[in-house]
């Protein structure tokens, strides 16, 4: 399966930087259009790019089960790099949600390669649910010492 499998679209990358949905006249649009600042085309590049760059770190096969987590991690590296190249004087300044972006693209990222690692040892099994890796918890059945007694 090739990277475009989990390559975002404009939309998810929006979703992570509204703010930056805004026509020329502040109106807020929702989505990166031709009348945005930057516009579908420019934030559309950025995704191009930053996939190149994560498909370096996980691959380009993955299991189809971790593209919609892939798609969320590359959506919030094209948001920083979105962040980056068009509004670098306000990451310094505060005005930038650059900081969030990063803590959270470096928490994702590393569950996405620890989800993709232990699906390449387990021949493509995803061994646990929940996106990423998470932790699938389950109680015992009854009967085996654990019953609530009252």
């Amino acid at each position: 399966m090739p990277a475009s499998d989990y390559t975002p679209d404009v939309d998810l990358v929006a979703r992570k930087i509204m703010s930056r949905t805004r026509d020329q006249y502040g109106n807020h649009v929702g989505t990166f259009t031709e009348v945005t600042h930057p516009t579908d085309i420019e934030v559309a590049a950025i995704i191009d790019d930053y996939i190149t760059d994560l498909a370096i770190m996980i691959g380009d096969d993955i299991p189809q089960a971790l593209f919609d987590d892939a798609a969320n991690v590359a959506s919030i590296g094209s948001a920083m790099f979105v962040e980056l190249n068009f509004f670098p004087d306000q990451i310094d300044t505060g005005r930038s949600t650059y900081p969030a972006l990063k803590e959270l693209y470096e928490k994702k990222l590393a569950d996405l390669i620890s989800a993709v690692t232990n699906a390449i040892a387990n021949d493509g099994e995803i061994l646990v649910s929940g996106g990423s890796g998470y932790p699938n918890y389950k109680f015992p059945p009854a009967g085996i010492g654990f019953d609530t007694v009252m």
